[in-house]
């Protein structure tokens, strides 16, 4: 056998880890090798991001949850119908809920949310359309027109719950981007 064939070991040889003990080095397998460790250690931290990201961003809030009161001079106004509306870009939703207000002119509607894992992963601009209105006797009052360019609950108003006070005498102004008769309280 020549120098060079003699130093290369044999298939058994190899199996059989003589060629490892010949040459002093140790067998540790796959699972030793660093690369093995910092591959793993990453695709670990990349799901837990992205489970938590997908928690956080999961759970979208399209229309946060809304209370107020109508008055009509001053007065509550019980049995009035609040419809309220929305149109979800991302989702490519429209969707409409009501209610009506009680004896004392109050009213609420729960949030509205969604989830999405696409819109929690890909980068994009949230915009909702957002409305309320107010009928009563024959008559439609805008109380809400806003654009909502974010998820986060209670993110119409900067954070603020939304707690209105409509006054059906009102003229329709724009005050902090919502356009209606509604004022916040």
């Amino acid at each position: 056998m020549t120098p060079v064939a003699a130093s290369i070991p044999s298939n058994r040889a190899m199996l059989t880890g003589t060629a490892l003990a010949r040459t002093g080095a140790r067998d540790r397998g796959p699972l030793a090798s660093p690369l093995f460790y910092t591959v793993t250690a990453l695709l670990f931290l990349a799901s837990l991001l992205l489970v938590h990201e997908a928690k956080a961003m999961g759970n979208l809030c399209i229309f946060s949850p809304v209370e107020g009161v109508v008055l009509d001079h001053g007065k509550e106004v019980s049995g009035a119908v609040i419809e309220r509306e929305f149109v979800w870009n991302w989702g490519k939703e429209r969707a409409v809920d009501q209610t009506s207000t009680d004896a004392t002119g109050r009213f609420k509607l729960p949030g509205i949310y969604r989830r999405s894992l696409m819109a929690s992963l890909v980068p994009h601009q949230p915009s909702t359309l957002q409305s309320i209105v107010i009928r009563l006797g024959g008559q439609e009052y805008k109380a809400w027109g806003f654009h909502k360019l974010n998820y986060d609950e209670n993110g119409e108003l900067g954070g603020k719950p939304i707690s209105l006070v409509c006054k059906l005498e009102q003229e329709p102004t724009t005050q902090n981007g919502v356009y209606g008769i509604c004022e916040f309280r």
